[in-house]
């Protein structure tokens, strides 16, 4: 499972977000990608692909992440169903196998900045199951 971290800046005064407008459909080789946001009946699903990428982290920085424990990825994932935070799955046929963790930012204008909208990309996570199957050239 990889990992992203980034943000998304909408123009100014364009504060509306739409998760829906993330959501969609593809087809693969292995079947009919499904990208939906994701519901608080996706949290054990969210919670087993969060555990992969986590143990990475944890192997791989040990001084600042913690040890995967799927009872508090469930609780984080449980967390996320805000106005504010948008989780999105992806899914083939009845494997999750990726997510899409983000914040939505609205900042009122002041003296120094306009107003802005600002999603805020947290994690993008891919199972290794699927990973490198997408199509090149197209």
């Amino acid at each position: 499972m990889g990992l992203l971290h980034g943000s998304t800046r909408k123009s100014p005064g364009n504060s509306a977000f739409d998760a829906g407008s993330l959501q969609g459909m593809a087809h693969s080789e292995q079947g009919v990608l499904e990208v939906r946001q994701a519901q608080p009946d996706d949290v054990d699903a969210l919670a087993e692909l969060g555990m992969e990428i986590q143990q990475l982290h944890a192997q791989g920085r040990p001084d600042v992440f913690r040890e995967a424990n799927l009872s508090a990825l469930r609780e984080f994932f449980e967390s996320q169903f805000t106005l504010e935070k948008h989780a999105l799955i992806a899914i083939v046929g009845q494997e999750p196998i990726g997510y899409l963790l983000a914040e939505h930012i609205q900042r009122e204008g002041n003296a120094f900045n306009h107003e802005s909208s600002i999603l805020d990309i947290h994690h993008v996570a891919v199972a290794a199951s699927a990973r490198r199957r997408g199509r090149q050239g197209t």
